[in-house]
């Protein structure tokens, strides 16, 4: 079965979702939820989460450029970063 490719330039997982489910990554690494709880509270598949969950998961929403390519922008650099200070700021509101 071949995999499912987009037509060019449109996003694979639309952002405002993309950042809806970034938010329970925290949960998901503290083992507050799992993986298919968070599928069942965004309504995606569980593999779907998985693979946007994952530690070397993308740090911004993932766009294919017009030549099928991932594009690379100055940002991706510092998204490590920025995704590990979120993600210690969700870890210390969690109650536990």
């Amino acid at each position: 079965m071949r995999p499912y490719n987009p037509p060019p330039g449109r996003l694979i997982l639309d952002p405002q979702r993309w950042l809806e489910l970034r938010r329970f990554r925290g949960l998901v690494e503290s083992g507050a939820m799992s993986l298919t709880e968070v599928a069942k509270e965004t309504g995606l598949n569980w593999r779907t989460v998985s693979k946007y969950l994952a530690a070397d998961g993308p740090a911004a929403p993932p766009r294919r450029s017009p030549n099928g390519r991932s594009r690379v922008r100055v940002i991706d650099e510092f998204a490590p970063l920025v995704d590990s200070m979120l993600r210690a700021e969700i870890l210390a509101t969690v109650p536990g």
